[in-house]
């Protein structure tokens, strides 16, 4: 998948992106709607400018749940990795991946977000 940009422009393109990844699939699916909210998300959590998000990367899976032990197969959900390029946040993939027992962000900074991120909890 290219780098799509998420806004509202590029809607129908994520959706159609997202329906072609879970076609086959019967539950733990996302929508468009939770691609923007865990942007807000992870726009709240590390209250950083535009300039020291550059780079960043994080691989969200949502709709995590506990699944017996005699659960047969591996449950998979849909998940996303999101990019903040040109200071937008980015699409980078969308696919079907083996889920978690809680939901996930794992984040990969750039030097210049975590030294953003250090000089915001030094500021109490």
């Amino acid at each position: 998948m290219k780098l799509t940009i998420v806004n509202e422009g590029n809607k129908a393109r994520i959706e159609k992106e997202i329906d072609l990844v879970q076609a086959r699939a019967k539950t733990r699916k996302i929508n468009y709607k939770d691609i923007i909210l865990a942007i807000k998300i992870i726009d709240a959590k590390l209250n950083i400018t535009k300039k020291a998000k550059e780079g960043i990367r994080i691989s969200v899976a949502l709709h995590a749940e506990r699944y017996p032990n005699a659960y047969r197969g591996i449950p998979e959900s849909t998940q996303f990795l999101l990019v903040f390029k040109g200071g937008k946040w980015r699409l980078a993939d969308i696919y079907r991946f083996s889920c978690n027992r809680k939901n996930t962000y794992h984040t990969k900074l750039p030097e210049i977000a975590k030294k953003a991120i250090i000089e915001n909890y030094l500021k109490f």
